[in-house]
C-alpha cells in the first residue's frame, strides 16, 4: 500500500486453502488478479480483487484497525471465490 491520503493498493498476493492469486509475479505466484476497488477510513479497510477483465470478484478483504497492537494493527477476514472466509491479521507495510 502507498502512504497517500486515499487508499491505494500497490499490489497483493493472497493464498487461502491452496488457492493463490497475485497482482504480479513480483508479489508471488498465483492466478492473475487486479485491484477492483479499495476503501478505507479511520476504522476499516476494504478491498475487492477481480480477474483482469473485471468480470468476477476473486478475493475480498475486510479489515478493521486494532487499537494498541503495533505488530498486527489490522484484523478481519479474507474470502476467495468458492471458499469460506478466513480470519486474518496483518500489518500495513
Amino acid at each position: 500500500m502507498g502512504h497517500l491520503i486515499v487508499v491505494q493498493v500497490l499490489g497483493a498476493a493472497i493464498e487461502v486453502d491452496g488457492v493463490a492469486y497475485s497482482t504480479g509475479p513480483e508479489r508471488g505466484p498465483g492466478t492473475p488478479m487486479i485491484i477492483g476497488q479499495a476503501f478505507g477510513d479511520d476504522d476499516h479497510m476494504m478491498f475487492d480483487f477481480t480477474d483482469p477483465n473485471m468480470e468476477t470478484i476473486l478475493a475480498s478483504v475486510r479489515l478493521d484497525f486494532v487499537k494498541g497492537n503495533e505488530d498486527y494493527p489490522l484484523a478481519g477476514k479474507v474470502a476467495v471465490a468458492g471458499k469460506p472466509a478466513k480470519k486474518i491479521s496483518c500489518s500495513a507495510e
